[in-house]
């Protein structure tokens, strides 16, 4: 009679693990050839390597489910090898039943997913850069106002002053009065001279006597035109004096100045000033004595062209990115699951904009640690520079369009996938590939298991009291030979 405490399984029920084991051994094996065969062996006359392939694969792996216990227990001397070789076998057999699996689960939902993920992203690295550019905007031309400040200090010290312009002015004015005072004397003369020859001319035909008047017209004339000579010079170094002038750079600094802090701020005037107190800089004639003030007043100007190309560039950027973003919404967007006849219209237009928006990001300016670490400005979040790293978001862009747009191989995609915003099925493929090829270890284990508690359950019931244990030993059998 059987011990109602006796923990063995009778023989047919340890037959049903096995033909379970053996049965999830086959449904690995069909996986991993569908992944070889889609994958690997893709033409149709290598298809019959995939099977092959997986028919080795999980004829190792049912052998090593099964036994691996047995061999862990009585090859302790193998173990370094049994056990790496079985988790190679295992990752081979899980990877490609994975990567099959996951190809199929998400064929459906694929370019929902990658559109959903390629907008998300999108828009953080648009959002991003605009708040990158916003904060640059603000902090060139606080620089820029910085720099023209020094530049002012340089050039009170340097002693570059300038002439009075004022009276250089008056100067010219007086001359160009003179000029026109001499000009109308002349006329006046000859008009006189002109009227009093013809009232001679008149006495001639009436037989009278000439006057003295053309004779001291003519002197007149002649006074007249050395006066207008005279004016004539002077207006010229008049003229020559005011072009000449010493072109006062504090007050074009001044005048820089303005322009980067005017409300109404336009670059193209504030271009046309910076570039007007370079051209004065570069006419000074400056000697040795000034050669330091006039090294840093050259410095504080090339800094400003710098500064000025970036600003440029940063409002160039800016206009981009609100382009980028109104247009972003006439990116297509797939109409039905399967995709059909759109999966060009929608790729061209991803890519077109994700490559616009890379390129933009690749204008714009960087800032060293230093620069930034000097700004005391409140103004400014210098965090939003210092965190910003146009070089990651541009690899990411990359990286998007690779996965999501190019039609890369399907296992690097199924990699792609487990990190990926919509991984759920993604992890479900792995558990259910990892799954198909564990069970029959978990079915090994249990047998082995039952196994020694058959063996041990039938030492008890068959030995005698103080009977001979190797008898005993001869007729159990373990449940898993």
């Amino acid at each position: 009679m059987s011990n109602p405490n006796n923990s063995t399984i009778p023989k047919n029920g340890m037959q049903i693990v096995k033909t379970a084991a053996f049965a999830f051994a086959i449904l690995s094996w069909i996986a991993t050839a569908a992944g070889l065969s889609n994958y690997v062996y893709t033409s149709e006359t290598q298809k019959w390597l995939a099977y092959l392939g997986s028919f080795a694969i999980q004829g190792l792996l049912i052998v090593f489910n099964l036994k691996l216990p047995v061999f862990i227990e009585h090859a302790k001397k193998w173990n370094l090898i049994i056990v790496p070789f079985y988790f190679i076998v295992l990752f081979a057999s899980s990877t490609f039943a994975y990567v099959y699996i996951s190809n199929s689960v998400y064929e459906e939902t694929r370019y929902f997913d990658s559109h959903i993920t390629l907008e998300s992203e999108f828009y953080i690295t648009l959002d991003a850069t605009d708040e990158y550019t916003n904060e640059s905007l603000v902090f060139t031309r606080l620089l820029m106002s910085q720099t023209t400040t020094d530049l002012k200090v340089s050039i009170s010290k340097s002693g570059y002053v300038s002439d009075s312009e004022t009276e250089l002015l008056n100067e010219l004015n007086s001359a160009r009065a003179a000029q026109g005072s001499a000009d109308a004397a002349v006329t006046s003369a000859e008009e006189i001279y002109a009227e009093h020859y013809r009232i001679d001319h008149d006495d001639d035909r009436n037989n009278d006597p000439p006057s003295t008047y053309v004779t001291d017209d003519q002197h007149a004339i002649a006074a007249a035109r050395q006066a207008l000579i005279a004016a004539n010079s002077a207006l010229d170094v008049a003229q020559k004096a005011f072009d000449n002038r010493k072109i006062s750079l504090d007050k074009i600094a001044n005048e820089v100045l303005s322009a980067i802090l005017a409300s109404d701020f336009e670059n193209s005037e504030l271009s046309g000033r910076i570039n007007e107190l370079t051209t004065a800089i570069a006419n000074i004639d400056h000697n040795d004595d000034a050669a330091t003030d006039f090294s840093e007043i050259v410095i504080a100007a090339q800094t400003l062209n710098i500064l000025s190309e970036n600003l440029g560039a940063l409002i160039s950027v800016k206009a981009d990115l609100n382009d980028l973003r109104s247009i972003l919404t006439d990116t297509r967007t797939p109409p039905n699951k399967s995709f059909e006849g759109e999966e060009a219209a929608w790729t061209a237009a991803w890519t077109e904009d994700l490559t616009q928006l890379k390129k933009v990001m690749q204008r714009l300016p960087s800032y060293s640690d230093a620069i930034l670490s000097g700004n005391n400005s409140s103004i400014v979040n210098t965090e939003v520079l210092k965190d910003f790293d146009a070089a990651s978001y541009i690899y990411n862009i990359d990286t998007s369009i690779r996965f999501h747009l190019y039609d890369i191989n399907a296992i690097e995609r199924s990699a792609g996938l487990l990190k990926s915003r919509f991984n759920g099925l993604a992890i479900f493929s792995l558990a259910l590939a990892l799954f198909f090829d564990i069970a029959s270890l978990l079915a090994g284990l249990f047998l082995w298991i039952m196994g020694r508690n058959n063996t041990k359950q039938s030492s008890k019931n068959t030995s005698p009291a103080g009977g001979d244990t190797n008898a005993t030993s001869v007729r159990s059998t373990p449940a898993t030979e």
